[in-house]
């Protein structure tokens, strides 16, 4: 297990850079996604013993860029985009995924257009 897991990178820094050596990222390398990482941590917070068990969460928001585990795909989106060479995107999307595009965006230098979509009226 330890050969897909990047120990210069703690799970609170970037989860993305951890275990990149493990997810197929369709030609991405880590200095791509380097490129445009800002922050994708997470950590595990004890919170309670209810009737002798120990009960924990997995804190995938505070840690990450925007405030969403969104950052994630956000990140690995926009090193694709970057890669190819991309110097606009357009996308929609209902908001966390957006808010992430458009910072990570903004890292890359790329040109967003994001559109929220909402539901039609009844």
């Amino acid at each position: 297990m330890n050969r897909y897991i990047d120990q210069s990178y703690k799970p609170e820094e970037s989860l993305i850079l951890r275990y990149c050596k493990g997810i197929p990222l369709n030609n991405i390398t880590k200095d791509d996604i380097k490129a445009v990482s800002l922050k994708e941590g997470a950590r595990i917070c004890r919170f309670i013993n209810y009737r002798d068990v120990l009960i924990y969460i997995v804190d995938e928001s505070t840690l990450m860029s925007g405030g969403t585990f969104k950052a994630l795909e956000a990140c690995y989106v926009m090193s694709l985009c970057r890669k190819k060479k991309y110097s606009k995107v357009t996308f929609s999307s209902g908001a966390n995924l957006g808010s992430s595009l458009t910072i990570y965006g903004q890292k890359s230098g790329m040109r967003l257009f994001f559109s929220i979509l909402k539901p039609a009226p009844g």
